[in-house]
């Protein structure tokens, strides 16, 4: 089983998972899981923030997930609040 440069499980990365910065801010929710299509491994997860209107969507490596908690689903990323606002949405 292949893990993060951070050694986490990558295959515990669930849609719906609550996603956490790096000082237990919310940043919102695991959108989508984009997975490598030579290994079949998590390479990138979409994480939808905001609310309604104002939502956005933004990718994210795998590579930034500190902690993967199942009970409750959380993910905690190294990623401090203002880099998380300076990552940019995706065009959808």
């Amino acid at each position: 089983l292949k893990r993060g440069i951070n050694m986490v499980e990558t295959h515990e990365i669930r849609v719906g998972a609550k996603v956490a910065g790096s000082r237990g801010e919310s940043f919102g929710s695991v959108d989508e899981v984009r997975m490598d299509p030579v290994s079949g491994e998590p390479k990138t997860f979409v994480i939808s923030t905001g609310f309604w209107l104002m939502k956005k969507r933004k990718e994210l490596s795998v590579d930034v997930i500190r902690q993967v908690n199942n009970d409750p689903d959380t993910i905690i990323l190294d990623v401090a609040k203002n880099d998380f606002r300076r990552i940019p949405a995706l065009a959808d």
